[in-house]
């Protein structure tokens, strides 16, 4: 015989049921990935007086979906913090993007961020505002980030007594998009969900320590060297090749000994001369730069 207070709540519950799980199947992962990131990032090496000025022009394209909300550097291990001179940016409307985060646990990593306008906290006037695309997935924007179509330019100033030019890496984030689920109410994302934050990495010429001897200097412009070629900072093959041919043999003369270093310092003196050949031609203005200083470092370790 059927137990009509069983049969009442199941019917009670069965709605229920199928309410929660409607609300689940209705929730699909932000639509996003890391090709909608579009900027476009333009890099200045400049010897200074006292070291070396890194100078990024960060344009963030008119097309991408969220303001921009952080630029990462992650550099090398080996750079003491203490060789950095100055970090700080400027983006349009007048605001001012301040480094901070120093960190040389796993490398060095430098955080620019935007510093919120000194305006009054009212109910009109929030630093941030939430944007809702569904019942449980907000973005938080503020209106102090980059916004689409507009360009953030940042200095990082380096005393250059343990740091040259080297291939860095920098990583941008958008505004989060976050799920919001009412957990006391037992709703819970499911462990495969995606949160829709996906940054965007660049590779750009930047600050990496100085190698300690002639081998590892050589090694690190020839690495150097490949890395801008692989990046299209050198556009042509035989120009590269014509710049490795000279450090390869620069290095078999460094292998030799102290008695070859005049010769290898010949053939960097070469190797700067193609720089020069091949600037705003093959060679990017940035990448130029780069590899000058290199050469000019490896010229003082042979005793140039």
């Amino acid at each position: 015989m059927q137990n009509p207070a069983l049969l009442k709540s199941l019917f009670i519950s069965f709605p229920l049921l199928l309410c929660v799980s409607f609300v689940f199947s209705a929730v699909e992962p932000f639509d996003e990935m890391a090709s909608d990131f579009e900027a476009e990032v333009i890099t200045e090496i400049n010897p200074v007086e006292n070291g070396v000025a890194f100078q990024y022009k960060v344009i963030y394209c008119e097309n991408n979906k969220r303001n921009l909300a952080s630029l990462i550097f992650d550099f090398p291990p080996g750079i003491p913090e203490s060789e950095f001179i100055k970090y700080r940016g400027e983006a349009d409307r007048n605001i001012t993007w301040l480094g901070g985060g120093l960190s040389a646990e796993s490398g060095l990593t430098l955080l620019f961020t935007p510093r919120p306008p000194q305006l009054p906290v009212t109910k009109d006037n929030l630093p941030y505002r939430y944007e809702w695309i569904s019942e449980h997935q907000r973005i938080s924007t503020r209106d102090h980030s980059a916004r689409p179509g507009e360009k953030i330019e940042i200095i990082i100033e380096v005393k250059g007594k343990t740091i040259i030019p080297g291939v860095a890496k920098l990583q941008g984030k958008r505004e989060w998009a976050h799920w919001v689920f009412d957990s006391f109410a037992g709703r819970y994302p499911p462990a495969d969900f995606k949160s829709g934050n996906v940054s965007k990495t660049f590779t750009v010429p930047g600050p990496v320590p100085k190698p300690q001897n002639q081998t590892s200097m050589i090694d690190h412009l020839i690495a150097t060297t490949t890395g801008a070629y692989n990046e299209g900072w050198i556009s042509k093959a035989d120009v590269y090749q014509g710049l490795m041919d000279k450090l390869v043999a620069a290095k078999e003369n460094i292998l030799k000994g102290r008695r070859n270093y005049h010769t290898a310092r010949n053939i960097i003196g070469a190797f700067k001369h193609l720089l020069d050949a091949q600037r705003g031609k093959a060679i990017d203005e940035a990448c130029y730069q780069m590899l000058y200083i290199n050469a000019d470092e490896m010229i003082k370790m042979l005793g140039g």
